[in-house]
C-alpha cells in the first residue's frame, strides 16, 4: 500500500484528485488509523489507464 501523495505522484495528478477519486468510489483506499489513508498498489494500474477518461465534475 502507498500514500495518497505518492499515489498522486504515481498517477500524475495531484493529492486533492486522488482523495476526490476515493471519496467517489474510482480509487480503493483503506484507513490506517483516524486520518491516514493507504492506496493498494495492485488496483493502480487499472486506474492510471482510466485516469484519462476520468473528470472531476462526473
Amino acid at each position: 500500500m502507498i500514500s495518497v501523495e505518492e499515489t498522486a505522484g504515481t498517477l500524475g495528478v495531484s493529492t486533492k484528485t486522488v482523495r476526490r477519486m476515493i471519496s467517489r468510489g474510482v480509487l480503493e483506499a483503506r484507513r490506517i488509523g483516524p486520518r491516514l489513508l493507504r492506496v493498494p498498489v495492485a488496483g493502480l494500474a487499472q486506474t492510471g489507464r482510466q485516469v484519462g477518461n476520468w473528470s472531476p465534475s462526473s
